[in-house]
Parts: C-alpha cells; structure tokens; sequence
C-alpha cells in the first residue's frame, strides 16, 4: 500500500512540473496595458464590388464588417475566435450576390495585423 501511495505521489509531481515548463514557453496574449492583444485584418479591395467580410473558425461565422469598392478597410478580427496560431478562413461576400464568395484561410496570432487582397 505505501508503494503504491509514493508511485501515485510521484507521478501527480511530475504531472504538475511538466504543466509549469509548458505553461511558461506560451507567448503573452496582452498588451502592456495589461488587456487582450487586438488583431486585425486589412482588406484590400481592388475590386469596383462591396463586400461582407466574415471569419470562420470551422463552427462559427461571424461577420467582421464592410469592405468597400476600391479601398482598403481595416477590421477587428473578434477575440473568440483568436488563439495562438489558430487557422481561420475569411469569406467575402458579394453584397449584390453577383458572384461567388471570395475565401483565404490564414494563420493567425493574437496580436498580429494581417491583410487579404480581393482581386479576379
């Protein structure tokens, strides 16, 4: 019985060492103020179209904002759905539905500023 109690207690040790060396190499995900870094997207539309920008994470779809004809348009990209390194695909949506949707998927980490070109 006390073997099995030592075994027991030294496999919880090194359960919870091996939880603080990988918690410590993870990247902060705040800025100094001390809150939630901000990542966005810039949009450039090259096309003569406005679109609906939407990410998705593969569950959910959420729409990020307008982008407008022939300029570039900077959008917060939703905490929800930012962790680090996280694929997420961005879709733009034609708002006279003359066309299909426009999609890119991107690696994304918190903090990050990336940008997406629309062209044919």
């Amino acid at each position: 019985m006390v073997a099995r109690t030592m075994v027991l207690g030294w496999t919880l040790v090194s359960l919870m060492a091996v939880a603080g060396c990988a918690s410590g190499n993870q990247r902060p995900t705040t800025d100094a103020s001390g809150s939630k870094a901000q990542t966005y997207l810039t949009v450039d539309n090259t096309l003569p179209e406005t679109f609906q920008m939407y990410v998705t994470d593969g569950v959910r779809k959420l729409r990020m904002g307008t982008a407008m004809p022939l300029r570039q348009t900077r959008m917060l990209i939703p905490s929800s759905v930012i962790f680090p390194a996280v694929s997420l695909e961005f879709l733009a949506q034609p708002m006279d539905n003359s066309g299909p949707a426009i999609s890119e998927r991107l690696t994304i980490n918190p903090g990050e500023n990336v940008g997406l070109k629309l062209a044919r």
